[in-house]
């Protein structure tokens, strides 16, 4: 197993932390042929307390090495509506609380499943033990699904379509985030388990240290 990155994952509350995580983006989008605006914007809007946005960072002193961003089911509906609506709606109808996770990069040559986990895991705070949403959405190219299926707990819950912001095919995936919270409880922080088992939560973060991201985000958010 590759060592351990030193990074530390936070909310992307900065426009330095804003920029940086665009350009990933937009670097790793372009090496794929994903239709994204590679120029970073002059402005770019900071997600405030409370609102559908919130994009989370891993990176070093220097650099970002990952990012991804929760969107929240608002009046202003989710980015999968775009393509997904009839399997989105149907979700609501249900009366579930849905967000998606989405606009993820890491850098290429890092051991990016210690990142990913990272990202995943803090995205998984956000959503489900602040602000109580129980199912989580991504749309992601076909030929990925079979990673997040095995490695995260992912179910495939609609048929191949293109999705014309990126010019590419998807599929969106759904999980319970219980069935995560049920995965981190049983394997998370447990990196010596990660070449035993088939799945991302052993590189995930400890209860302890979980439960210090939760009271470091509640209290810088005025929350008690």
């Amino acid at each position: 197993m590759a060592p351990p990155v030193p990074m530390v994952v936070h909310t992307a509350h900065t426009p330095c932390h804003q920029h940086r995580a665009h350009a990933l983006v937009g670097r790793r989008y372009a090496e794929r042929g994903y239709r994204f605006p590679a120029q970073v914007p002059a402005q770019i809007p900071c997600p405030s307390p409370g609102g559908n946005l919130v994009t989370v960072n891993a990176g070093d002193q220097h650099s970002t090495l990952g990012t991804l961003t929760v969107r929240f089911d608002s009046a202003q509906g989710l980015q999968a509506d775009e393509v997904f609506r009839l399997e989105i709606e149907a979700l609501r109808k249900a009366g579930r609380k849905v967000c998606e996770f989405t606009k993820l990069a890491l850098e290429g040559e890092l051991p990016s499943q210690q990142i990913l986990a990272a990202l995943f895991h803090m995205a998984y705070i956000h959503a489900h033990l602040l602000r109580g949403f129980d199912i989580l959405a991504v749309e992601v190219n076909p030929r990925h699904a079979a990673y997040y299926r095995r490695m995260l707990g992912f179910k495939v819950c609609s048929p191949e379509r293109v999705n014309l912001r990126v010019q590419a095919p998807a599929v969106l995936l759904c999980v319970e985030f219980e069935h995560i919270r049920a995965q981190i409880a049983r394997f998370g922080g447990r990196p010596e388990l990660a070449g035993q088992v088939r799945t991302l939560y052993p590189m995930a973060f400890t209860a302890q240290e979980e439960a210090r991201l939760v009271h470091q985000l509640r209290a810088a958010a005025g929350q008690n």
